[in-house]
């Protein structure tokens, strides 16, 4: 679903339907698309946090 596969694909290479994939992965389709449905990019997001961390406990092991 993250690709250029077609869920008709998806459904035939699992051998099962689409409205059984929807069924029970639609819910996982939501946290596949933060960076699109937020506007904002997780994965860099969490990087510069713990940048910011390391730099403040560098900081302080230094006084």
């Amino acid at each position: 679903m993250t690709g250029n596969v077609s869920m008709e694909v998806l459904a035939k290479q699992c051998g099962t339907s689409i409205q059984m994939l929807e069924q029970h992965y639609s819910h996982i389709v939501p946290k596949m698309f933060t960076k699109e449905l937020s506007g904002v990019d997780i994965g860099t997001a969490k990087k510069k946090i713990s940048l910011v961390i390391k730099r403040a406990q560098k900081k302080s092991l230094k006084c």
